[in-house]
């Protein structure tokens, strides 16, 4: 109880501090976001071999794979911050409407027909005429005191990605990292300090109870990236045989680590929850079974590389532990042959032949073997019919190890298609005509990602129009997430609330209108007593038809 007591009363102690950084006034400034900024680059490029053996410790990634998906995308993503961050603090210009009508009297000429789109761009409206003079301004503040929970499986690069935005938009932060990679969460709460404001940002260690005494604070923003269950590495796996297309293959296993997130909308429920009470308002990036749609393309490059580039949207990151990785691929049943003999042959060559001295093949770890088991048993059922290619060995070994799988046509209500897989296994279904996938996709909840190789640009518009999905990308997989300009979040259960770049800025800032009226004008028409007139003289306000106003107001005058 003592022990419980000492970290409540720490983590409330933490919160006091952050608070009191905040409210002292010193986050606020651009200065000040600078060089918090400028301290992470600094930490990522001094401490970067620390960060790649803290990775590998954690889950296995090789230092190519760890920068490829945290340490570079991190340091593009703090340049990039430091370099629009005076842009994105300035107050915005009420943005001219596309319809001219509302300044009809202040500007001769129509928007449209300012061709130009430059022009456009500049051209600035205060506010509706006929409230001048007058002049508005969408002012973005930070929010305050924000707490962001990070997830293990990249322990790095989400909490430092919602980091950035969250110290360019002015706030003071906690960072809940994930104990499930522990190492990573000591490299942060070891760092973080010496290089940016440790009384402005604090990383908090830690495990659920800690999560929870976290969430009986008072926060005014909480990002909450997790997905619960992870596998605890303690051994190299020992070599061990194979079947690659159900022939005998002697190899070394690359070791991968691996489980299931079957918990994410449940954590995500009980964070809402606890942030109801104080009203906090909560961004969630959940996940989802993230489909992909494939149509052969017209040469056989292009097919190599659509297979290669799936190939990497499944498996390359992570393992096939991440929350935007292929769930399963859908394709017209004549091509289906064709699709698993290409994956299974690029496989062996790309994630085998040319890692340092292994031979063919490689295995997948699995530790958390109790929350694994239950959503794939279909695939462990099936892994001695010829619709899976592997054998029940290597799809379910007794010692935790599994190799990449392809299963073709498991039942559509089975465990495998409804929950999110985040691991080594592919389902592959079968259609009549590639456009019968977008009912399958629009059967299932909402991922935080669609992927679609084809040429069709009918198919491609069908997806966007028909489909809904934190995103959608064509002939990648994957590389959306690494584009700034781009936003990232789900949509429905998996997720809401967006971020990367500016929408990170604008995801932990508070857009506050600020308008600033003159006294030269002045209509009784808003003041009782009322009139008929009165009413049609706003009818013509409300539709900005000034001309129609000033020749009724006029006439009244007249006729009185």
């Amino acid at each position: 109880m003592g022990t419980m007591a000492d970290a409540a009363a720490a983590v409330g102690e933490t919160v006091r501090e952050l608070r009191e950084a905040y409210e002292g006034g010193r986050t606020r400034s651009l200065a000040w976001r600078q060089a918090q900024l400028r301290g992470l680059l600094r930490m990522l490029k001094e401490k970067e071999v620390e960060a790649f053996q803290a990775l590998h410790v954690d889950l296995g990634k090789h230092r190519a794979e760890a920068y490829r998906d945290e340490v570079g995308v991190l340091t593009k993503s703090a340049n990039g911050a430091l370099q629009q961050l005076g842009r994105w603090m300035a107050p915005e210009r009420v943005k001219a409407m596309k319809d001219a009508s509302s300044i009809q009297l202040a500007i001769p000429l129509t928007l449209e027909a300012l061709t130009p789109v430059y022009r456009l761009r500049r051209m600035q409206v205060w506010v509706p005429l006929i409230a001048w003079p007058a002049t508005a301004q969408v002012v973005p503040e930070p929010l305050g005191v924000v707490l962001i929970f990070s997830c293990w499986n990249f322990p790095l690069g989400l909490s430092l990605e919602p980091l950035i935005g969250a110290i360019a938009a002015g706030n003071a932060v906690a960072l809940k990292p994930s104990e499930l990679s522990p190492c990573t969460a000591r490299f942060l709460a070891d760092n973080i300090g010496k290089y940016m404001d440790a009384s402005a940002v604090k990383v908090v260690e830690g495990g659920p109870d800690v999560g929870e005494q976290l969430m009986e604070q008072r926060w005014d923003k909480v990002l909450f990236t997790g997905k619960p269950h992870h596998p605890q590495p303690k051994h190299s796996p020992p070599s061990i045989s194979c079947r690659a297309k159900r022939e005998p293959i002697s190899f070394t296993c690359v070791c991968f680590y691996v489980c299931l997130t079957t918990g994410s909308p449940r954590i995500a429920r009980s964070v809402m929850a606890a942030a109801s009470r104080h009203l906090t308002p909560v961004a969630l990036e959940l996940g989802g079974k993230c489909p992909c749609i494939f149509e052969p393309m017209g040469n056989a490059r292009e097919l190599q590389i659509s297979v290669n580039r799936i190939i990497a949207g499944k498996w390359s990151s992570c393992a096939g532990q991440a929350c935007i990785a292929i769930d399963y691929v859908l394709v017209e049943e004549r091509f289906a042959p064709i699709l698993v003999h290409l994956h299974s042959s690029c496989l062996i060559n790309m994630h085998v032949n040319h890692i340092h001295g292994f031979t063919r093949g490689y295995c997948i770890y699995i530790s958390d073997m109790p929350f694994f088991v239950p959503v794939h048993a279909y695939a462990f059922a099936r892994s001695e019919d010829q619709d899976a290619q592997g054998d029940a060995e290597e799809v379910l070994p007794g010692n935790g190890y599994i190799e990449p799988t392809i299963l073709l046509n498991p039942p559509l209500d089975s465990a495998i298609m409804t929950e999110e897989i985040f691991g080594p296994l592919l389902p592959i279904i079968t259609v009549k005509k590639i456009e019968d996938s977008i009912d399958i996709i629009k059967a299932m909840p909402k991922p935080l990602a669609i992927y679609a190789f084809t040429r069709d640009a009918t198919l491609r518009r069908r997806i966007v129009d028909e489909t809904s999905s934190g995103s959608v990308t064509f002939n990648d997989a994957i590389v959306q997430y690494a584009i700034d300009g781009l936003p990232f979040g789900g949509v429905g259960q998996s997720g809401f609330g967006q971020y990367h770049g500016k929408y990170s800025f604008d995801m932990f800032s508070h857009k506050k209108a600020v308008m600033k009226r003159g006294f030269l004008i002045e209509l009784r028409l808003r003041y009782p007593p009322w009139e008929e007139s009165n009413v049609t003289l706003m009818r013509y306000l409300y539709r900005f038809n000034y001309v129609a106003f000033v020749f009724y107001f006029l006439l009244l005058g007249l006729k009185r």
